[in-house]
């Protein structure tokens, strides 16, 4: 992990362009400047374990991350992916508990984290702020519970689809990317899935031109018209 220095000016005007601070007024910014820092990590490098206690609040800037839980069996499961303007530590911050899964980066990424004593006190001072909060951790439930409904209600292809636009960035060229976060073994168990089941969808997906693989990148091809694909 590397520490990007900046001066507070720097990490006010940061904090500016992400959607978390957009609304927060200027001198609640500096003070939560004060507190803040730019970091990179590189890819697969882990932020933190589960078990650790964790003191700040991250925002992405750019790059993905992987949250992970350890499983009964010694093994991980896929809990969530964070990309740009999503957050994550806020529960571990607000109730003081160990984190219970590990964050690790999928490729080199850049996250601004802020410190959490100091975001306890402006969340208490600053309306704007708590808001902006509370429908970050609101959005992270909500994720949740889709990936959830996802994993339980949809047939095999459309599983793999929808986990895919969900989880995808929108190009330049207007095609939707997705690169896999983890072991597609781990993401089919993240699904409900056999490893055979959801390799089976994906190709099923290529075959019809609906997605196109290269390694661990995936791009979706016809956005508009990949609903109507068909197990």
């Amino acid at each position: 992990m590397q520490t990007l220095t900046r001066n507070q000016e720097q990490l006010v005007a940061l904090m500016r362009r992400l959607r978390y601070f957009r609304e927060i007024p200027r001198p609640d910014l500096e003070r939560l400047a004060g507190g803040a820092d730019q970091i990179a990590l590189s890819g697969a490098e882990i932020l933190y374990r589960d078990g650790a206690k964790v003191a700040f609040v991250s925002i992405v800037i750019s790059g993905q991350l992987k949250l992970c839980a350890p499983t009964g069996n010694g093994g991980t499961k896929l809990l969530a992916i964070a990309k740009r303007e999503d957050s994550f530590g806020e529960p571990e911050v607000l109730l003081g508990q160990a984190s219970p899964a590990t964050v690790a980066a999928v490729n080199d990424c850049h996250l601004l984290i802020v410190d959490g004593k100091l975001l306890l006190q402006e969340l208490q001072r600053c309306p704007l702020l708590a808001i902006s909060a509370l429908r970050s951790v609101s959005l992270q439930l909500r994720n949740l519970v889709l990936d959830n409904q996802l994993s339980h209600t949809r047939s095999s292809t459309e599983r793999v689809l929808g986990y895919l636009r969900r989880h995808s960035e929108c190009t330049d060229s207007g095609e939707w990317v997705h690169t896999f976060p983890a072991l597609k073994r781990d993401i089919a168990a993240k699904l409900s899935m056999t490893p055979e089941s959801f390799s089976r969808a994906l190709r099923g997906l290529e075959r019809h031109g609906v997605v196109s693989v290269s390694g661990r990148e995936v791009r979706i091809l016809n956005p508009a018209e990949s609903s109507g694909a068909q197990n």
